[in-house]
């Protein structure tokens, strides 16, 4: 399974979770989708997706190595 097919798995995977809490966005799965376009890594994810709690979640199942520090994505060191 390549990058985009996993992302698009975890998000799916999210929002089912999320669906689940009263006042979900029905829509919310179709945002995931198109915001996922283009998500090739951790730099590109950041861009794309806000640091809320799912998404840290579906960043650390995809091993990107982002955290969330004071409400912003921090991207992993690089030597």
């Amino acid at each position: 399974m390549n990058f985009h097919d996993k992302l698009i798995s975890k998000l799916t995977e999210l929002d089912r979770r999320e669906s689940r809490k009263p006042g979900h966005n029905i829509y919310a799965i179709a945002h995931y989708f198109r915001a996922a376009d283009g998500v090739t890594d951790a730099q590109t994810f950041a861009e794309a997706f806000i640091p809320t709690r799912g998404m840290h979640w579906v960043s650390k199942e995809l091993g990107l190595g982002l955290e969330v520090e004071n409400g912003r994505w921090i991207l992993p060191f690089k030597p």
